[in-house]
């Protein structure tokens, strides 16, 4: 999602790119498909050599995403699975918490609301990303191995739009099945629309990078990813030209991408009126199969047509079938629906455009702009980045994933489904709750699982008295259906986020991975609050371990 940024400085840089041409759409495709080739693609030097080359850094902006119709006006049912007491010991135990990129950190000053916290673990690395600026470190120690830089460094030489506005909005992945990261910042919202994907040559994030441009007729806003067997799958929420408006679901050709080879994208443009989906991520030690279709799933509440107006809470399961051979084979299916637990949106009947009755998570603090205490955006109309996937000895596969509901009288919880399936079967919620144990609200969720079924999720925490914080609650398999532990305290806020409505984004996204060495380590970042102000934000990285694993 478009950031509100600070004014940064320019720098020149020059350098060039091998252009591949476009494959146009073929009148002979389904409607709304779409077959690409990388506009451009290359091979990097080694990022550490790139870390002192001139970039080019665009001026900043202050903008306003474009409104999703919600046409949500009452309240829907009472929510059945709502935790109000956590009676489970707290289950995750914190192998490593330490600073990640924000205030006070080394040679890094925040520019941004919001950060767009995200990142992954590697095998021997954690690489972060906030916005329009990353960092690696050594995941065992924290020790920064290179950075901070701005995003623009990975696409030194790359030209294009990637490279000159450094423009945020990004997603990092790491791909345990070849050993490489993944990771992707799109190029802002003036023509040229494109992504920019990097797929690293080694499983050292300070190595070389082979990279990627695809390019689109309207604005790749909030782009999220995920990791399958033959495929890099992305997710965008589309703005502006009318034949290419809403959800758009991609997959990239892994094989392709490993290799560094100019690589096709197959694209599936939803109608407006569809979900915002969320791609699957893979994670464990069993890859899907190499044709299997890969999932996407979206709430369907943001349509009118669950929970918000109807009393139900539903999930929208999309599949899309790849075949790399034969692109034009490839299909999206229509959505199969997963049936939860009711639930009420949180922030009711907010809207993007006002951006006034979105803000309802409370924080404490000084008044702002003489209007009193402000709230945090809850976006909570999507599911939070990862829908996370894995493959047990049994052959079950699972899906986790979460989003924020209302929790009246607290503005926000954490809902957090297990969804599964055996063989050919449909997917369907294995167990689910939605978590608020006290009168703090939480959201912003992000969620994974460890190789034995325990759960971990990660949150932001705030409430009248509470400055924004960062917890954990974690569940084993075999502790009780739905519910989760008492919590772990990642990080303590000591400050609010004055500022006026407008600007009172938060987050946008959190990221809960799975460590790739062990299967067992859940590692968690995002943002929380150090210090009254409004580009004063802090991050924290934070590595659990559940009981048994």
């Amino acid at each position: 999602m478009r950031p509100t940024r600070a004014v940064a400085a320019a720098a020149l840089l020059a350098g060039a790119a091998l252009v591949i041409p476009a494959v146009t759409a073929s009148a002979a495709l389904p409607a709304g498909m779409t077959i690409t080739t990388s506009a451009t693609h290359d091979t990097s030097r080694p990022l550490r050599e790139m870390a002192g080359l001139p970039t080019v850094i665009a001026p900043g902006h202050i903008t306003i995403e474009p409104g999703r119709k919600h046409n949500i006006t009452t309240p829907g049912a009472a929510d059945p699975v709502q935790q109000k007491a956590a009676t489970i010991p707290a289950r995750a135990r914190v192998i490593h918490n330490f600073a990640g990129l924000g205030l006070n950190f080394p040679h890094f000053t925040p520019d941004a609301i919001p950060p767009d916290t995200v990142g992954a673990a590697g095998l021997k690395q954690y690489m972060q990303w906030v916005n329009s600026s990353f960092v690696i470190l050594d995941k065992r120690t924290g020790a920064v191995l290179l950075g901070p830089l701005t995003g623009n460094k990975l696409w030194v030489d790359f030209e294009g739009p990637c490279e000159k506005r450094n423009a945020g909005d990004p997603v990092v992945n790491y791909d345990r099945f070849a050993h490489r990261w993944v990771v992707q910042q799109f190029g802002g919202d003036a023509s040229p629309y494109v992504e920019c994907v990097a797929v690293s040559k080694t499983d050292d994030a300070t190595g070389a990078w082979n990279r990627y441009q695809f390019t689109y007729k309207s604005f790749n806003d909030y782009p999220h990813a995920g990791v399958w067997s033959h495929s890099y799958l992305a997710t965008y929420n589309m703005f502006g030209d009318s034949s290419e408006s809403g959800t758009k679901a991609c997959a990239m050709d892994r094989k392709a991408m490993l290799a560094g080879r100019a690589a096709k994208q197959v694209c599936f443009q939803l109608a407006s009126s569809e979900p915002l989906l969320l791609p699957a991520d893979a994670d464990g030690t069993r890859i899907p199969g190499a044709s299997e279709d890969a999932p996407f799933a979206g709430l369907l509440s943001i349509q009118g047509e669950g929970s918000a107006t109807t009393g139900t809470g539903a999930l929208a399961m999309y599949s899309m079938h790849v075949d790399w051979a034969h692109p034009t084979k490839s299909r999206l299916s229509k959505p199969a629906i997963v049936h939860g637990a009711d639930y009420t949106i949180a922030c009711l009947g907010y809207s993007f455009e006002s951006r006034v009755t979105s803000a309802c998570i409370p924080q404490p603090g000084p008044a702002a702009a003489g209007v009193g205490p402000l709230g945090l955006d809850a976006l909570s109309d999507r599911l939070m980045f990862r829908l996370s996937w894995r493959k047990f000895a049994d052959g079950h596969e699972a899906l986790v994933a979460t989003h924020t509901v209302d929790a009246l009288p607290v503005a926000g919880a954490v809902r957090w489904y297990e969804l599964r399936r055996v063989g050919t079967s449909p997917w369907r919620v294995q167990q689910q709750g939605s978590y608020l144990p006290d009168l703090d609200s939480r959201w912003m969720g992000s969620i994974a699982m460890d190789k034995n079924g325990g759960l971990a999720v990660g949150y932001s925490v705030s409430g009248p008295a509470t400055f924004p914080s960062i917890r954990i609650a974690g569940r084993t398999a075999k502790d009780p259906a739905g519910q989760l532990s008492k919590e772990t305290v990642i990080a303590t806020g000591f400050g609010d986020q004055a500022t006026a409505s407008l600007i009172a984004r938060w987050g946008d996204y959190s990221a809960m991975s799975v460590d790739p060495a062990d299967d067992c380590t859940l590692w968690y970042t995002t943002e929380y609050m150090t210090e009254v102000g409004v580009f004063d934000w802090s991050t924290r990285i934070a590595a659990v371990r559940l009981p048994g694993c």
